[in-house]
């Protein structure tokens, strides 16, 4: 695996019948679906997968084009629930890829 970018989280909340969003800012890097983010909250890390990049519109009159919601694949509605009201400890998350030459 290795290292493609990094992302600064900012937020989590639900979309009904999407599931978990992670939100913030791309820092560095290209993040495609697939690609893996471990993210540390107070009671532990959890590895997730990305099952959706999405840009947000923070302002119509000066949007940052860096702000993106990572959707997280394969939660349970339960799961949601609960990742969604969990605190974050790490801001800062490396976004991972497989290694693109291994079969």
């Amino acid at each position: 695996m290795k290292t493609v970018g990094e992302f600064e989280v900012n937020n989590t909340f639900k979309i009904t019948g999407r599931g978990l969003v992670i939100a913030g800012r791309i820092i560095s890097g290209t993040i495609k679906i697939g690609d893996l983010i471990d993210i540390e909250f107070a009671d532990g890390v959890e590895h997730f997968e990305i099952s959706g990049v999405e840009h947000i519109l923070t302002s119509t009159s000066s949007p940052d084009p860096y702000a993106f919601g990572l959707l997280i694949k394969d939660l349970t509605p339960d799961e949601v629930e609960i990742h969604r009201t969990r605190k974050i400890i790490q801001k800062r998350i490396e976004i991972r890829r497989m290694d693109d030459n291994k079969i």
